[in-house]
């Protein structure tokens, strides 16, 4: 990772050699033989979607991983890595929420194909004024079940199916707790409809 200023650089090289060495490296710091889920995160322009899942494939094969997820995708390029990785291709990593719904149809693919979502940023992440609106339905569940809207959100999510995965990023331990809550909000057939 490179830094300008303070604010870090996350270049992309999909190369299948550098992705080969980069995998290497992180199982050896992570202090395991074997990464049980290593994720192909961004798309190098630079680098055909398919020779980036070659070396993927690669370090699955060496065991160096045991499945593969990849995240930030399109269903064509899921596709491709559905080809290249085969069954050991076991999740998709992209963002989702209330703000971000430009990924259902991924969502949807990965419960016909039986592979985890796992929707990064599920509360919205960094949001403009503007697009505070698109919780008011959920502050108006929350307020009927006496929670917190984020966790509405997450239930919300949730309830899209036992594929869903959730990953909030939290600050205190008290907004940790509640967003473990999530999955004990039983949100109705209305409501569910309701925040669409």
């Amino acid at each position: 990772r490179a830094w300008d200023g303070d604010k870090p650089i996350w270049p992309r090289d999909g190369k299948p050699e550098h992705l080969i060495a980069y995998g290497k490296q992180s199982a050896q710091a992570l202090g395991v033989d074997s990464i049980d889920l290593l994720y192909l995160h961004r798309h190098d322009p630079e680098v055909p979607y398919n020779e980036s899942c070659e070396g993927i494939k690669a370090l699955l094969d060496q065991g160096v991983a045991r499945y593969a997820g990849v995240s930030n995708v399109s269903i064509e390029q899921l596709k491709i890595a559905q080809d290249v990785l085969g069954d050991r291709l076991v999740a998709v990593q992209n963002q989702y929420s209330p703000i971000h719904k430009d990924t259902q149809d991924t969502l949807e693919y990965c419960a016909e194909a039986g592979l985890a979502f796992v929707c990064w940023s599920p509360l919205g992440g960094y949001r403009h004024p503007y697009d505070e609106h698109l919780f008011d339905p959920f502050r108006e569940v929350a307020a009927k079940h006496g929670v917190s809207y984020q966790r509405v959100v997450l239930a919300w999510e949730l309830a899209k199916g036992d594929h869903m995965f959730v990953i909030p990023g939290a600050h205190r331990p008290e907004t940790i707790l509640d967003s473990l809550k999530a999955d004990e909000l039983e949100l109705t057939d209305e409501e569910l409809a309701f925040l669409g």
